[in-house]
């Protein structure tokens, strides 16, 4: 463990949350979870988000670096949180600046989907793999699809949404 980077992670869930400290090598080090109080807002999500952390932070003093997975939409490349439905209020929302700000640390922000097979690919059944797809069912649905061995994008960061599919040609546009 002496060459593994410590990371901190926020899984932002539409029913429950998770801090976790974690290394390099996927190695997990400590977690807590907790039941998201969604109604409450991003803003109140984000406090409670950093009172689970306060203590790892200090327990765990080398940690390099911060990761989000949360539903979408968003965009990574910017780390922004786009209306996800199961989320209200987090409209427009500058996730990944936010945290830079208040943990001092890089920051990443990922859809949940997307993180769960970048995962895979890492250490789990997906390692060699050049096309694959990982589900995530819970409080919504998506899917992170790699191909090539690169997670599928859209033209501005985006990971496929599955769970906002429009059902009819002449049905409403979700989400952008």
């Amino acid at each position: 463990m002496a060459d593994a980077q410590l990371v901190l992670g926020w899984d932002v869930g539409g029913t429950k949350s998770g801090a976790v400290v974690g290394t390099s090598e996927g190695e997990v080090l400590d977690d807590h979870t907790w039941p998201s109080e969604t109604q409450a807002g991003p803003a109140a999500m984000r406090r409670q988000f950093l009172e689970h952390a306060r203590p790892l932070l200090e327990r765990f003093p080398d940690i390099g670096a911060a990761g989000v997975s949360v539903g979408g939409p968003l965009n990574p490349l910017t780390g922004t949180i786009y209306s996800p439905p199961h989320l209200p209020g987090w409209d427009d929302i500058p996730l990944a600046d936010e945290l830079r700000r208040e943990l001092g640390l890089p920051v990443v922000v990922e859809h949940d989907a997307a993180a769960c097979l970048e995962a895979e690919c890492l250490w789990g059944a997906a390692q060699g793999a050049t096309h694959a797809v990982y589900l995530t069912c819970g409080t919504g649905f998506g899917a992170g699809i790699l191909i090539g061995g690169r997670i599928l994008r859209g033209p501005h960061g985006e990971t496929p949404e599955i769970g906002h599919v429009r059902l009819a040609p002449d049905g409403p546009v979700c989400f952008g």
